[in-house]
């Protein structure tokens, strides 16, 4: 493969004067900023729910996190595996582990999945190019080879799966996302639109899944898409002021002093009514700082305000942090996974 540009994911009120210029084509300047957004600007209330660790299970943070049938799969960020616990009791029931050389068992985690047609567990075992499908409950199932390399994938039709790898390779491999029938072996392209200046890739997560259908962003063009597993509508185009010129994009060594100064989205969460943003401004100095600054929109008054905080006016409790998950269309998820060694605390964000 050709070397490319990747930044490494560490955890790595008036509205503004700023909002839609025409249909579905939003302004955002980041340097326009209020003292907070308030969660009782787009939240109706909120629940929590704790996720119990083993003493000797510490985990280093939670990467990506999905629910079904009345369970939590989360993906530790770093060598802890996949995490299956009881969404009722927060009892752990199950760990998936990696670093293992067993055919049924995961050298790397590159990604994964749920089905929920099929009730599974889809993950990407870079180590061997294969996908390796577990139950619910966390027991081997099959695998299967696969041929492209990709970033992340989502179920989005029974018989298919729908790939993600937005980086140009000079025509090395498959681009922008596909979708492959497991059955007839036919591909559907959906977005053909990589060019050479598409060689930096962020690591956060790239949709928001809900069911048939995901939300996708292009940080190559700083668009809000909705893909299913045949086709892919723009819902939302932004002008981001503090972007990351094209240009610089493509460049084969980008460095600290050439993203200095400049955003690119670190993560974001859509609902009927409301899409909150958050994005990452890079420092030359320490390109591991976080620099994080929240973009609400209001998708029915097409307000906008940003901030570098989230305000919690609805509850004494605060979580500190900048992790974001979609639940679904109603339902967003804030998560503290560093204030107890022992405990993951889910902050369900119920929406207005």
């Amino acid at each position: 493969m050709k070397k490319y540009n990747w930044i490494i994911y560490f955890f790595i009120l008036l509205p503004s004067c700023i909002g839609i210029k025409n249909q579905n084509s939003v302004e955002i300047d980041l340097s326009k900023t209020v003292p907070s957004i308030k969660y009782s600007t787009f939240v109706k209330n909120i629940e929590y729910v704790d996720l119990h660790l083993n003493d000797s299970l510490p985990i280093y943070g939670v990467e990506n996190l999905y629910l079904d049938e009345n369970k939590i799969f989360i993906k530790d960020r770093k060598s802890e595996g996949i995490l299956i616990f009881d969404a009722i009791t927060g009892k752990l029931l199950k760990r998936i582990t990696q670093y293992k050389e067993g055919p049924e068992e995961i050298k790397i985690i590159g990604a994964f999945c749920l089905d929920t047609y099929n009730k599974q567990l889809c993950i990407f075992d870079k180590g061997d190019m294969k996908i390796k499908l577990y139950d619910y409950s966390g027991d081997y199932i099959s695998s299967y080879v696969v041929s492209d390399f990709f970033i992340d994938m989502a179920k989005l039709d029974k018989n298919s799966m729908t790939y993600f790898y937005p980086i140009y390779t000079d025509n090395e491999q498959k681009e922008g996302i596909w979708t492959l029938n497991s059955l007839d072996k036919t591909v559907i392209h959906l977005d053909s639109s990589i060019t050479e200046n598409c060689r930096l890739h962020y690591f956060p997560m790239l949709y928001n899944n809900n069911g048939s259908m995901v939300y996708y962003y292009d940080r190559n063009r700083d668009k809000l898409s909705l893909v299913t597993f045949d086709k892919m509508e723009n819902m939302y185009s932004f002008d981001i002021r503090q972007r990351i010129p094209i240009e610089k994009m493509g460049l084969k060594d980008i460095t600290p002093q050439i993203l200095d100064g400049y955003s690119i989205l670190h993560n974001f969460a859509c609902s009927e009514n409301y899409l909150l943003l958050s994005f990452q401004t890079f420092d030359k100095q320490n390109i591991a700082k976080k620099n994080i600054k929240w973009v609400l929109l209001d998708r029915k008054t097409e307000e906008i305000i940003i901030s570098e905080h989230l305000d919690n006016d609805m509850a004494q409790e605060v979580i500190d942090n900048h992790l974001l998950f979609y639940l679904d269309d109603h339902t967003w998820i804030k998560v503290d996974d560093m204030t107890n060694d022992y405990l993951i605390r889910l902050q369900l964000l119920h929406l207005k």
